[in-house]
């Protein structure tokens, strides 16, 4: 019997800046988390956003994540400025493997 096994891995980068007024925002080197380490991270007060391919050497920030009450559980969804569902979180890098 084949199994297919998604694999939901974030890369989490940590955002700084020298000075408040300084637009320029440097990121770490990321570290990998979970979906409900996100989460928890979330439900600490640190807002998490997608970040996007943009052009070469160039990301933008898509969406904010939040998390939604679900059926039976919760689950992390991406949303606009205003609160809307978006699919920012489903354009992410993901993979699948055979075991």
């Amino acid at each position: 019997m084949r199994a297919t096994i998604i694999c939901v891995v974030w890369l989490l980068h940590k955002m700084t800046r020298d000075h408040p007024d300084n637009q320029e925002i440097g990121f770490d080197v990321g570290t990998t988390k979970q979906f409900y380490e996100v989460a928890t991270l979330i439900d600490q007060g640190h807002h998490v956003f997608v970040m996007l391919f943009d052009e070469p050497g160039s990301y933008k920030v898509a969406d904010k994540v939040r998390i939604k009450a679900g059926h039976q559980e919760e689950y992390l969804e991406s949303i606009d400025e205003n609160g809307n569902a978006t699919t920012s979180l489903f354009e992410l890098p993901a993979w699948t493997e055979e075991a």
